[in-house]
């Protein structure tokens, strides 16, 4: 092979070189980008979902709590409804963003689920707007079919909690298949094949220049 072969195949193969580096680059950087979204998702589902499971669990002190200041004739505990309300701001304060930003991370089609979510909660709610200042006036059918409306209410939302979890774990495996086998093929190939053959192009065209200018 002459200088001029050499150099020429040498140009191609680093012309083939940066196309590669430059598509893997964009690659990582896409990889990444996508990751970072799945991490944020995971992080904003993994605090609605703490939110959610602590107002669920107040909301069912309340109504034992309604309950038992009916039995004993007395007012519901004001600590007990001090630590709703403010609860309840923080609620209304975090919902809006943390529904918007999951929609709009992609992890769900549409805010429906979560909206109905929301709705579900006020139902509960007015009952303590209407019952919390009379206690002794609440049918105690009406706290048990309370009761037993949370409990549903609860299961369902373990169910779309897992869906939802479900959805971002599904997206870890479409960047998995995204850089299956044959890409990893194609970097290997890469890595070990054009570099070595610039390698091997460069010193073949230094060892043939001086052996050039020895004669």
């Amino acid at each position: 092979m002459t200088p001029e072969q050499a150099f020429m195949v040498a140009l191609f193969a680093a012309f083939l070189t940066h196309n590669f580096t430059s598509k893997r680059f964009k690659n990582e950087l896409k990889v990444k980008k996508e990751e970072k979204i799945i991490n944020d998702a995971k992080e904003l589902v993994s605090e609605f979902e703490k939110k959610l499971l602590t107002r669920i669990h107040l909301t069912r002190d309340y109504l034992y709590a309604l309950k038992q200041a009916k039995n004993d004739a007395k007012e519901v505990d004001e600590e007990l409804r001090k630590n709703y309300r403010t609860l309840i701001k923080d609620w209304n304060l975090n919902f809006d963003f943390l529904s918007t930003t999951i929609f709009r991370n992609g992890v769900l089609r549409s805010r429906k689920e979560l909206d109905d979510l929301q709705a579900s909660l006020r139902k509960f709610h007015l009952f303590f707007v209407k019952w919390a200042d009379i206690p002794n006036e609440v049918p105690y059918d009406s706290i048990d079919k309370k009761l037993d409306d949370l409990n549903v209410f609860q299961n369902e939302c373990n169910t779309i909690m897992f869906n939802v979890t479900k959805k971002i774990d599904a997206r870890w495996d479409d960047i998995f298949i995204q850089n299956g086998f044959f890409k990893k093929i194609m970097n290997i190939s890469f890595d070990y094949i054009f570099k070595t053959l610039i390698i091997y192009l460069f010193v073949n065209i230094i060892l043939f220049s001086i052996s050039c200018f020895l004669r």
